[in-house]
């Protein structure tokens, strides 16, 4: 109770703090729905919870580019999360601190949460802001019945719990992500554009630009700043100037690099950020307007005409370094670009009068991601008793005795996958003549008459509903429309828990996403007999192979304003004065 105490009054601090900064932070107390919140904080510092902590955070560093439309992309719709099914990782803080900032019209805030389920294991929650970007996220795994909770002798078994889980799922976000996103950026052929005097790293470039300069004959000249920087200039034989680099402020290495034209006055190159470079430029030696210019990492590219006007710019919104839209024109409309059709992937696209002189125009070079092989069940096999078993429990309206089921059945697809085709067959034909006979027994004078037509009828479940529902109409005696109200109660949970049981066939299939699930999918969006059945096969298989027509709104890039929505205070409002506590 100490911990708990401690936590809310530093909490509180924070916010008062911040509060007294002209801040507004929600500060959020996250629910545990099965650990105590004192033993989660007294194993914080252990050595195996903070290497499972950088684990979490080396994913969710891949996860925060993303926008919703790749969320949905990789890992479906959302849901909501059910309770007491989910429980958080050791190493995941049971607090969050979320800006409070809100854009005074209303319309203008993107800000949600969507909860989206990782196949029968895990689940995702992201927390969307104002922009429509992820700024917090949380990892969650099913608590099946080997869930251990925590206490204060099993910390070395719970972590072992969540590895295998936390194994699965990266396994699982790589195999989607190399179906969703197709490409990626070769890394080794990008280093060849930044190396040696192109180096991206401020220190490394000034090292490269003061050995080449020795090289091509420079003379060097070192100028301390009113700050007590240096300042580099490189003068060729003929005394004009070649190179310069400077900083602005007191610093041990410039921020901006500059190359001149032969005549030593007009810029033809120049680069500037940090620690890093973030910004790359291009002019005309004529008249020194862009021809083209980068910014990021990169993550936006923009061409020029010959005189300086914007005519195309390309932009990847989702982190992984390679275009995904671009616009013609200034401020001009953002459409979807197709790979074959960038300019920064196909230099050769570029206009003759917006490349860059005497130079190959540098690009993006991509690759295929290579789909690693799902992981296939252990070795062992089942005993088919046992899958009948973990096939009845899908029907569960019990969460966690279902997403059990659906976990140690999608870990054996040998024996799964025909297993489940065996599963879906034809709905029995309904005999009219039968259950009309059986229906008016249910009035007979006889117990044993009513009683056996009772359950006859509940054989038939739902397929009897249309008739049961028409005798109930014209029924008045009241044992009899008793009788028929049970029955159709009893056809109601029986269809409800076949459909269940149909969608999590399909969901065990799509968490598999193998080709031989895949082959299967196809026969039942074409060929099930049912059809909630093929729709839900459908629109897996859509989704799985990224062709669903279903696509979420593009959303601003992390950071980003609404399209001519200026940022002011004018514009902004604060949740309060006081940033206050929320607990969820």
């Amino acid at each position: 109770m100490l911990r708990s105490a401690v936590f809310f009054v530093l909490a509180a601090v924070t916010a008062a703090f911040l509060a007294s900064k002209g801040q507004s932070v929600i500060i959020m107390f996250l629910q545990d729905e099965f650990d105590d919140r004192d033993l989660i904080l007294a194993c914080r510092d252990a050595k195996e919870v903070k290497e499972f902590d950088r684990k979490i955070d080396d994913l969710k560093k891949r996860l925060y580019p993303l926008r919703e439309r790749d969320f949905v992309a990789l890992f479906g719709k959302s849901s909501s999360k059910p309770a007491g099914t989910y429980a958080m990782p050791v190493a995941q803080p049971r607090g969050l601190a979320l800006s409070g900032i809100r854009f005074a019209d209303e319309k203008l805030n993107k800000d949600h949460t969507e909860f989206y389920q990782v196949g029968p294991v895990a689940g995702i929650q992201v927390y969307y802001g104002i922009s429509g970007s992820p700024v917090a996220i949380l990892f969650y795994f099913v608590a099946v019945d080997t869930f251990p909770r925590l206490d204060k002798n099993n910390l070395q078994k719970r972590i072992a719990w969540e590895q295998r889980r936390w194994h699965w799922l990266v396994d699982y976000f790589e195999r989607r992500r190399a179906r969703v996103f197709v490409w990626e950026v070769d890394t080794q052929a990008e280093k060849k554009f930044f190396q040696n005097d192109d180096d991206k790293s401020m220190k490394a470039k000034l090292e490269s630009w003061l050995a080449s300069g020795k090289k091509l004959g420079y003379r060097l000249e070192i100028v301390k700043d009113s700050a007590g920087s240096n300042n580099y200039s490189w003068y060729r034989a003929d005394g004009t100037l070649a190179r310069n680099a400077h900083s602005f402020g007191k610093s041990d290495f410039p921020h901006t690099f500059l190359w001149y034209h032969t005549d030593g006055k007009q810029r033809i190159r120049d680069e500037w950020g940090g620690t890093q470079t973030n910004c790359w430029r291009w002019c005309r030696p004529d008249n020194g307007a862009n021809i083209r210019y980068e910014t990021g990492n990169p993550s936006t590219w923009t061409w020029y005409d010959k005189n300086g006007n914007e005519i195309r710019q390309e932009g990847d919104d989702n982190g992984d370094g390679i275009p995904d839209w671009f616009s013609s024109g200034h401020k001009g409309k953002r459409h979807d670009l197709p790979l074959d059709k960038s300019w920064a992937v196909h230099p050769e696209l570029i206009p003759k009068e917006s490349r860059i002189p005497d130079q190959p125009d540098r690009r993006v070079p991509v690759r295929k991601i290579v789909v690693p092989a799902a992981k296939g069940g252990p070795p062992e096999k089942v005993a088919p008793a046992q899958l009948e078993q973990w096939c009845a429990d899908l029907g569960s309206v019990d969460f966690r005795r279902a997403f059990q089921a659906m976990e140690r059945l999608a870990a054996f697809p040998p024996q799964t996958i025909p297993f489940l085709a065996e599963q879906v067959k034809p709905d029995p034909k309904v005999d009219a003549e039968e259950l009309a006979v059986f229906i008016r027994d249910l009035g007979n004078d006889r117990f044993e008459m009513r009683d056996r037509a009772t359950r006859e009828l509940e054989k038939w479940h739902w397929l009897a509903r249309p008739a049961l529902l028409k005798a109930l109409k014209v029924e008045k005696t009241l044992e009899t429309r008793t009788r028929i109200g049970k029955l159709l109660s009893k056809a109601q949970a029986r269809q409800q828990a076949d459909r269940l049981r149909q969608k999590r066939f399909v969901q065990i299939l799509g968490s598999m996403d193998t080709p031989e699930a895949h082959r299967l999918l196809e026969q039942w969006a074409v060929n099930a007999p049912q059809p909630f059945l093929r729709g839900e096969a459908r629109e897996t298989l859509e989704w799985l192979l990224g062709k669903s027509k279903e696509k979420p709104p593009r959303r601003q890039v992390h950071g980003a304003t609404p399209p001519d929505q200026k940022v002011q205070k004018s514009g902004l409002q604060f949740i309060g004065t006081f940033s206050y506590l929320h607990k969820r």
